[in-house]
């Protein structure tokens, strides 16, 4: 072939190659502008999906942040369920919590110990619905709910779990007893002398020696960081009981007969002793030394015993147990303040050779840290000698 035929050849094939070449660069464009274009589809498809999805409304509390879209309806539910409604703790739990302290071995007398028939027998004979009410509302030196923060059904299961542990059966369902309230009263402002009067014979068993954790009486350093706090809080932790890091205090000091007024006043009364300034209705002030007065070791004329002395009434060794726990177990089940603990031989072995009358006298005028009548200053004379007497004849 000649060279002027081959030219047209190669034109041709080069014509050819180029437009193959600008086919596939076409090709290639339009796949690259359609990957750009689905990706950009997928993305749009969940966005618009997610927006189909969302909630049609959300309810939001004042203050605080919207939350995010919970994962299902039932989980948020369930959620809610579990903040709303706290399981309630059974007999066992309330038991192990505040009551094991007092009712185990060996335990804090006379609280019945738990699983013994013997000492729960008399108790279990008053039946459920009294020891129930016996527990919310307190009795002889237990605090209401043994002083801590359970709620009345709490409270009765942990009776019944008691009962249990005995054989008790459980009689038909008692009904919880609806906590007395007592009437709201007026302030009648405060009264220093009516304070004093509820000082000495309710506050002053702990408070003058300092003992079980209580601020001692007239000691400003102990009361400036309580008095900090402020009268109304201190008169709360009266009336209401208040554990601290040294000590517990039940409601009231444990008489839980004096009305909130006479609290108050005790309060008001302990506080200006301590050097706080508190403004008194009456003309009473509390004594400027910093302790109260000390009362003379041997009077020159004891006062005569109020009843005659010709013929003594017989002793009651029943109704004497029965003001022991009420009134005298709070210091002699222990052996606080000094107080001979009881049934203990050897300490009380020098007091009884001293005769029941010296014993009788220094239970109604007070003796060392031990205040007349324990305290317990509506007490009749012939009760504190019936628990003078029963405290004698379990150190025999």
């Amino acid at each position: 072939m000649s060279q002027q035929e081959s030219i047209p050849v190669k034109n041709l094939a080069l014509g050819i190659a180029a437009g193959f070449g600008v086919v596939a660069a076409i090709v290639m464009m339009v796949l690259f502008i359609s990957l750009l274009g689905m990706d950009d589809t997928h993305h749009e498809s969940e966005e618009l999906r997610s927006e189909r999805l969302k909630p049609v409304g959300q309810v939001q509390v004042e203050g605080a942040a919207v939350a995010q879209a919970p994962a299902s309806e039932s989980a948020q539910e369930t959620k809610e369920a579990d903040v709303v409604a706290p399981a309630s703790k059974s007999g066992k739990e309330v038991f192990e919590t505040v009551c094991k302290a007092c009712h185990t071995p060996p335990g804090v007398p006379p609280a019945p110990q738990f699983g013994d028939k013997a000492s729960w027998g008399d108790r279990i004979a008053k039946g459920e619905a009294a020891l129930v009410q016996s527990a919310l509302n307190g009795i002889g030196i237990m605090p209401p709910k043994g002083g801590a923060n359970f709620s009345d059904e709490e409270v009765k299961k942990a009776v019944q779990y008691m009962l249990e542990a005995v054989g008790a059966e459980s009689p038909e369902a008692v009904s919880t007893p609806e906590p007395v309230k007592p009437e709201p009263q007026a302030s009648t402002g405060l009264d220093l002398a009516v304070g004093k009067q509820v000082y000495e014979t309710a506050c002053g068993l702990c408070h003058n020696m300092g003992i079980v954790g209580a601020p001692k009486f007239g000691d400003k350093t102990l009361w400036a960081p309580r008095i900090e706090k402020g009268m109304d809080t201190l008169v709360t932790h009266a009336l209401q009981g208040f554990q601290g890091e040294t000590g517990v205090m039940p409601p009231k000091g444990g008489q839980t007969q004096l009305s909130d007024e006479e609290v108050k006043n005790a309060v008001a009364y302990i506080l200006n002793a301590a050097g706080a300034d508190v403004q008194s209705s009456s003309e009473e002030t509390a004594p400027e030394s910093a302790m109260p007065a000390e009362k003379p070791a041997e009077p020159a004329a004891p006062a005569e015993p109020a009843e005659p002395a010709p013929s003594a009434p017989s002793l009651d060794l029943a109704k004497g147990e029965q003001i022991y726990n009420t009134a005298c177990a709070l210091c002699h089940a222990q052996g606080i303040a000094g107080a001979p603990k009881f049934g203990d031989k050897a300490l009380w072995a020098p007091r009884i050779a001293k005769g029941m009358d010296a014993l009788f006298t220094s239970a109604l005028q007070g003796l060392g840290a031990m205040p007349p009548k324990g305290g317990q200053m509506g007490l009749p004379d012939d009760d504190i000698k019936n628990a003078v007497a029963y405290m004698v004849s379990k150190a025999q």
